[in-house]
């Protein structure tokens, strides 16, 4: 009786960690990059990232490197979960430049904090992500996002 209850639960516990594992890796991101809000309306433009995840146990790690800016982007850090097929990070402070009251204005320097989720379906991770500011005055999102895992050539 008890090797059955060890076989019962190695097989339950198996397909959870093998879950876990399939997002371990190089992702390559497309998300809503350089939003601007014009009366109202947002805009946005394509950008991509490479995301790199490493899983242990349900935590997850990484980084997100947005490629393609108009000025070189270092890499931040990702922290967070993957349970059930979701995905929940959070990823460190990054710098952005906010114009209050049209084009012309000079920027206010701010950090972000940058929440994503996504459900991995089919090998797609695809979810929302949204930022706030450190202070909490200032929020976008959320905007959809998704990533396809790299393969290795």
């Amino acid at each position: 009786m008890k090797l059955l209850t060890v076989l019962l639960a190695a097989t339950l516990i198996a397909p959870a960690a093998a879950e876990a594992q399939d997002i371990a890796g190089k992702w390559t991101a497309t998300y809503p990059r350089g939003i601007r809000n014009i009366n109202g309306v947002e805009e946005a433009e394509v950008g991509t990232a490479i995301v790199t995840l490493e899983v242990k146990g349900d935590s997850v790690f990484g980084s997100w490197h947005p490629q393609n800016t108009p000025r070189p982007a270092q890499p931040r850090a990702l922290k967070g979960t993957f349970t059930n097929g979701k995905l929940t990070l959070v990823a460190e402070a990054t710098e952005a430049t906010i114009r209050r009251g049209g084009g012309a204005s000079v920027g206010e320097t701010i950090k972000m904090v940058g929440y994503f989720e996504a459900e991995l379906k089919d090998g797609l991770l695809e979810g929302t992500i949204r930022n706030e500011s450190t202070d909490g005055a200032i929020r976008n999102g959320p905007h959809k996002w998704s990533a396809r895992r790299e393969v290795s050539r």
